[in-house]
């Protein structure tokens, strides 16, 4: 299970998780990583694991998703991308992606969740066994902040002054501890300089 506050970079995890794999880098014990944004409105729609593949990856063929529940969706990862973003009835009455969470389906498929702290509480309560990990995303320290903001203006002055404006107002500073507040606020101050 991964937390964290709205824009602190769970999105961007799970993708960072699916290039890894796909390149070689990380988790090569599983032959199938899929990622299932649950905001999306075909996911959502799916009634049955079938239906969660194919709506998933109109690419895998009627053989391989059988392979896959064959096999149980042993050395399957899938990664529920967003499970705050489901609809309340889908997170709490019957439906696939509890079917998947509880074992019914896919019973040794690895399940990675991406959440908002609004739907972790319910998660963490009614999962606990199934839940082997509970990671919160805090996002940018003052060190990365810095790096970030060298990294995105390139004119050294600028970027001199920017942190130094950083400093005057600490509420501004603050919201940079966020990535996407930081990309914005950084974009607003390179565009009026």
């Amino acid at each position: 299970l991964v937390e964290g506050a709205p824009g602190i970079g769970k999105t961007t995890f799970a993708w960072e998780v699916c290039r890894k794999w796909a390149s070689g880098e990380i988790l090569q014990e599983y032959g199938l990583v899929v990622l299932l944004r649950l905001r999306d409105k075909h996911v959502r729609e799916a009634e049955t694991v079938f239906n969660l593949f194919y709506h998933t990856n109109p690419e895998l063929s009627n053989a391989v998703v059988r392979e896959i529940l064959n096999h149980e969706g042993e050395s399957v990862l899938l990664l529920y991308e967003g499970y705050d973003e489901l609809p309340r009835k889908l997170q709490e009455q019957q439906s696939i992606f509890l079917d998947v969470l509880h074992k019914k389906d896919l019973p040794r498929a690895t399940i990675l969740i991406t959440s908002r702290p609004s739907a972790t509480e319910y998660l963490r309560s009614e999962f606990k066994e199934q839940i082997s990990q509970h990671i919160e995303i805090l996002g940018f320290t003052k060190d990365d902040i810095i790096a970030y903001v060298h990294n995105v203006i390139e004119d050294e002055q600028v970027c001199k002054d920017f942190l130094q404006y950083l400093k005057c107002y600490p509420y501004i500073r603050g919201m940079m501890y966020v990535p996407l507040n930081a990309m914005i606020v950084t974009e607003v101050y390179k565009d009026s300089q």
